[in-house]
């Protein structure tokens, strides 16, 4: 899923379309893009997504190798980098004259995957992400900055529901 539109007459409330975009996210993250050329074991290629979440645009990059083949199920090792540029950040409730600057944002991570190639959801999943930011946040006579770090992890274990 690249893309959810709404037709130019429908405006959807705010929270059918966070609702939306948290599905569109769940399914991207969820898909492993395969190559669309026939691959075999060692074989690695790469994938560059856009996406926006609360507000924030970021940079995805995944290195994926193919490590084995078993009975149309790929097991698949994935290296990720994230990566935003500086910006200003919206966030839907957010006090009257705050202005909300990311000065920076890197992360990494490793993921190992076993994917079917009948199903859209993997079979098993272990995934770490982590990484840090850095932001400034001002309001009429006030400024102040900060520093954090993040960590995701996911397990996901078990083989999807037939249908």
């Amino acid at each position: 899923v690249h893309a959810i539109a709404f037709s130019d007459d429908v405006e959807p409330p705010p929270n059918l379309r966070r609702l939306f975009e948290t599905l569109r996210i769940v399914i991207r993250e969820l898909a492993t893009p395969l190559p669309e050329e026939p691959v075999g074991v060692g074989a690695r290629w790469a994938v560059a997504r856009s996406a926006t979440q609360s507000g924030m645009r970021t940079v995805e990059t995944s290195e994926y190798e193919l490590e084995a083949i078993d009975d149309g199920v790929l097991a698949i090792r994935v290296k990720t980098a994230l990566t935003a540029p500086e910006q200003t950040v919206q966030f839907p409730g957010a006090p009257e004259g705050l202005v909300l600057t990311l000065t920076s944002f890197h992360g990494w991570g490793q993921s190992r995957l076993r994917q079917a190639l009948d199903h859209l959801a993997p079979r098993a999943l272990a995934s770490r992400i982590e990484g840090q930011f850095e932001t400034q946040a001002d309001i009429p006579g006030q400024t102040s900055g900060w520093t954090g770090a993040f960590r995701h992890e996911v397990e996901l274990v078990g083989e999807p529901a037939e249908r």
